[in-house]
This record gives C-alpha cells, sequence and structure tokens, in this order.
C-alpha cells in the first residue's frame, strides 16, 4: 500500500479526523488533506511526529513492511521421480531455519534437489547443519561430506569421521591427516593404525622417526601393557589431542 492509503487507514483506526491528527502533528488540516489525496508528501521531521501521533513506525507507514516469511510444504511427483520440500517460516538473516528437500530422479526444472538453510538435509545440503548425499556445512553428515565437523563415506574438514577420512584430525578405514587413526593411516605429526606412516607412528606396520610396533591377536590390533607408558610418552611428544589417548586406552590389550 501507498503512503497516502497507510495515512488514511491507520487514521482511522485511531478515530482521528484530519483536524485532529492536523493538531496533533502541528500541521494544518489542508495538509493531512493533501497527504491522504496523494498531491503532496510530508518531510522527514513530519512523518517522525506522524508516526507518533499513530503508534506505528514510519517502515510501516510509507507502505514498506517486509512481508513474512510463510511456511512452505509441498510434494511433487514427476513421470520419473518424485520431491518432497519443507521450508520453515522462521527465518535468519534471510536463510530458512529449516530446508528440507528431497526427491529421487530428475526435477521437471532440470535443478537439483537441494537444501539451504540453517538447517538443510536434502540429496544436497548446504547449512550450519548438513545431511544430504553430498553435504556442506559446519557439521556435515553425508555421503560425500565437506565442513567443520564431519562424518560421511567420503569426509573432508577439520574432524572428520569416515571411510575415506581427509582432515585435521581423520579417523577412518584409510585415515589421512596432520593427526590420523585409521586401517591405513598417514599424518603429517601422527599416525595409529595397522598401517601408519608419520612423524610419530603407533602401529602393527609402522613407518616414521618415532615408531612403536603393536601387536596382532586374533587378527586385531592390541597393546602390550608394557608398552602403554612409552605409547603415551609418545603421543605427549606429538602434542597429540585427548581424542588419541582416548583411542589408545580403549584399546584391546594383547
Amino acid at each position: 500500500m501507498e503512503f497516502k492509503d497507510q495515512l488514511y487507514k491507520y487514521r482511522k483506526e485511531k478515530g482521528y479526523s484530519q483536524e485532529e491528527l492536523a493538531m496533533l502533528c502541528h500541521v494544518s488540516r489542508q495538509a493531512i488533506s493533501k497527504w491522504e489525496n496523494g498531491t503532496a508528501n510530508p518531510d522527514m521531521e513530519n512523518l517522525k511526529i506522524l508516526s507518533k501521533a499513530l503508534s506505528v513506525n514510519i517502515d510501516t507507514l510509507l507502505g514498506n513492511e517486509i512481508e513474512p516469511q510463510k511456511e512452505i510444504t509441498k510434494e511433487i511427483h514427476y513421470i520419473y521421480g518424485w520431491q518432497k520440500e519443507y521450508r520453515s517460516s522462521i527465518h535468519i538473516a534471510g536463510i530458512p531455519l529449516v530446508h528440507i528437500n528431497v526427491g529421487k530422479g530428475p526435477r521437471h526444472d532440470g535443478k537439483f534437489h537441494c537444501a539451504k538453510g540453517i538447517i538443510a538435509i536434502g540429496n544436497e545440503a548446504i547449512g550450519v547443519v548438513a545431511i544430504g548425499a553430498l553435504s556442506a556445512g559446519l557439521l556435515s553428515f553425508g555421503a560425500i561430506s565437506v565442513g567443520l565437523i564431519t562424518a560421511g563415506a567420503l569426509a573432508l574438514g577439520a574432524f572428520v569421521l569416515g571411510a575415506v577420512a581427509i582432515g585435521y584430525i581423520a579417523i577412518g578405514a584409510l585415515a589421512i591427516g596432520v593427526y590420523a587413526y585409521g586401517a591405513l593411516s598417514i599424518g603429517f605429526i601422527l599416525a595409529i593404525g595397522d598401517h601408519a606412516y608419520g612423524e610419530y607412528a603407533i602401529g602393527n606396520q609402522a613407518f616414521g622417526n618415532h615408531m612403536i610396533q603393536l601387536q596382532k591377536n586374533n587378527g586385531e590390533m592390541c597393546m602390550l601393557t608394557k608398552d602403554a607408558s612409552k605409547i603415551m610418552k609418545l603421543l605427549k611428544a606429538a602434542d597429540a589431542p585427548k581424542i588419541f589417548q582416548f583411542l589408545i586406552q580403549m584399546m584391546r590389550r594383547c
């Protein structure tokens, strides 16, 4: 709505005549009439006075109020697939709090089933918390996952859990990182695993400048009790994160 319509609307809601509003704003009745007819507009000072007199903010008075975001839920079926989407009405900095967008097969518009939100769940997901086949976020979980803290079949990030894990702290079947723990682990500083390669290496087959060889019992990696103190000293020398001390403490004794 235009300013002239908003002014008329809120004046009527307050029950003021043009004369009464004019007196409150210290202007003439003709000025109010011109503003409501759209033949003239008030200056900023008069807008502030009108806003106070009508108990409404200036943006609303000027017709600039933002339409509230609506919650969206839809389900679409295509010839070769389907799509289900939900977008919450709550937005933060223009981003929906929750966006779910999942489906099977190609969309009718050729786009991917991509969710973008603070919490995003979809075939592809981008958000603070992201869950999807392909996901990217501060907390990211998916088949292929990228983020600060991630988990997935292929995971990349700062703290990573995955079948293939690449990150600052990497834990997985194949782990590559500054600190790595896995069946095959490659660590720039520390590596722990069946096959471990690092500056500090602990494993059944360990390769590095500072090494401790572990044992195997019934096909599983285990640690001799007498080696425990040496391993803890090596972890301290490597300045290893606390989680690696926990993993060593949980390791089976031979």
